[in-house]
């Protein structure tokens, strides 16, 4: 009977890890997913902890912050303080020290910043008993300049009727940084009609990178036509004119009579100094947009062959609202696919780094989660050492808006995931037994150079075990390890494998 049994544990274990990249992670909550209880809430924004555990900002009632593990269960032993502000948190970053700032904005529209102990308890050293009010209205975005140690964050300023597109500095005590154009804020002129700042980057010389989008004026959807908004501002807050002369770009603009809809949701700095961006580009807001990425060079001109439109299902309205890049060069884009009202699935998209598709990952590069018989959408990604993905969202349990909203996540995986015979016996490694409850048993054909070392780590890349590698054979005790998934790393990643730890 007992050999039955480890016969059907490997054969379930094989099952499991023949997943491609891209699949639902069978690790993580209930095959991949996990959906909050609470009958209305939100997930906007996440950040993955070096001990493995992700946090999330969303709304629960009010801004809430809540801890899951790494395999998806909530944390319960961390609660954080009730905010008492009702409203939209829609960005969080984590200080150096530990301590998490979360921007958004109340339902007044007027912004906030949050700053948490990393207890979860509210630091009552920032601001006014952990809260900052700023002058900006809906507040989508903070980061933090770690070379002057400096927060910003950006959304719109609004004079009269008038809005126009702001950042604004602050100290890390939340006292407002004068430094920075003089009064701590910087206003782009001219206003904008529903002007929308989603994104920022600080490079190494504290520029100030912002990406967004606003409506104009057109002969169809006049209250829909976007066009692609891009600035670059000098560490002291002034337009810096070495970035598209003036400062400012405008990507592939509509007009009165060539209706577009364009947006640009998110931004990463490459280390050439050149800023890619998605979003969605289009020419119907419910039935022609695409996925939409384009790279700007470091002096603000558009890269050869830019904007690069990727769809996900025909005659739908696709629109990635964030991007990262992997471990191993590669870009992801994330948000939602269908008709931009109640029927939306959750959308990946992986790229190569040529901007390719990478057709390794899901099917030719796309990876759709949920039907779109309801309206989910990613917010935000993070991608885990291992290189897989994971992405908080919203999923509406129904077709129409009498159905609650529910925070999300997901993980997916980053790689093709074998089957424990492929991992047993190759890179001249032996590791035997996989599945292991004591001692892995590890044989070398050929032993490792002088002063090897192992490591086993778990999926999120956190060390649990190292040592040294002496003999061409050997054994690791994993007893004290829990049950779940694990990689022996030979010589910092040469040779790598997974190990099932029963």
């Amino acid at each position: 009977m007992k050999k039955v049994i480890t016969i059907l544990l490997i054969l379930l274990s094989s099952t499991v890890f023949s997943q491609t990249a891209g699949s639902l992670d069978p690790s993580f909550g209930n095959g991949g997913i996990v959906i909050l209880n609470d009958y209305q809430s939100t997930g906007n924004d996440l950040a993955l902890l070096s001990d493995g555990k992700i946090l999330v900002v969303g709304e629960i009632s009010t801004v809430s912050l809540l801890k899951f593990n790494s395999d998806g269960s909530q944390d319960t032993s961390f609660i954080a303080a009730n905010s008492t502000i009702y409203g939209i948190a829609s960005s969080m970053k984590i200080q150096a020290d530990g301590k998490i700032l979360i921007t958004g904005y109340r339902n007044s529209g007027n912004g906030f910043i949050i700053r948490y102990n990393n207890d979860g308890s509210i630091d009552s050293s920032f601001g006014i008993a952990g809260i900052v009010d700023v002058t900006l209205k809906y507040v989508y975005k903070i980061e933090i300049d770690t070379v002057l140690n400096k927060i910003v964050i950006g959304g719109l300023s609004r004079t009269g009727t008038s809005d126009f597109f702001a950042l604004a500095r602050y100290n890390m005590d939340g006292s407002i940084d004068n430094t920075f154009n003089g009064i701590g804020i910087k206003i782009f002129t001219p206003s904008y009609s529903f002007p929308k700042l989603m994104s920022i980057q600080i490079d190494s010389l504290s520029r100030i990178s912002a990406c967004g989008f606003y409506h104009f004026d057109s002969n169809y959807y006049s209250s829909f036509a976007t066009n692609n908004w891009l600035s670059r501002v000098n560490a002291d807050g002034t337009m810096d004119t070495n970035f598209s002369n003036d400062g400012l770009l405008t990507v592939d603009n509509g007009s009165y009579f060539n209706e577009k809809f364009n947006e640009s949701n998110a931004m990463i700095l490459k280390s050439d100094g050149s800023l890619l961006m998605a979003g969605t580009k289009g020419v119907d807001p419910y039935f022609g947009r695409d996925f939409n990425l384009y790279e700007v060079s470091s002096v603000g001109t558009l890269a050869p062959s830019m904007p690069i439109n990727y769809g996900f299902t025909n005659n739908k309205s696709d629109i990635a609202s964030s991007i990262a890049k992997d471990n191993n060069g590669k870009f992801i884009l994330a948000g939602k696919t269908g008709n931009g009202v109640y029927q939306n699935s959750f959308a990946v998209l992986r790229l190569n780094q040529d901007y390719t598709s990478d057709t390794s990952f899901g099917v030719n590069g796309r990876v759709e989660t949920f039907s779109q018989d309801n309206d989910n959408k990613i917010n935000n990604i993070a991608i885990q050492t291992d290189n897989k993905i994971l992405a908080i969202g919203n999923i509406r349990l129904g077709t129409d808006l009498s159905f609650p909203t529910k925070l999300c996540l997901v993980r997916y995986l980053g790689s093709d995931s074998l089957g424990t015979n492929e991992f047993e016996n190759n890179n001249g490694i032996q590791i035997f037994p996989n599945p292991v409850s004591k001692n892995l048993n590890l044989s070398f054909n050929t032993l490792p150079s002088l002063k090897s070392i192992f490591q086993i780590t778990d999926i999120n890349g956190r060390v649990i075990l190292t040592g040294n590698i002496e003999n061409d054979t050997m054994q690791i005790n994993v007893e004290s390890l829990s049950k779940g998934i694990y990689f022996l790393k030979i010589n910092n990643n040469i040779k790598t494998k997974k190990i099932i730890k029963n």
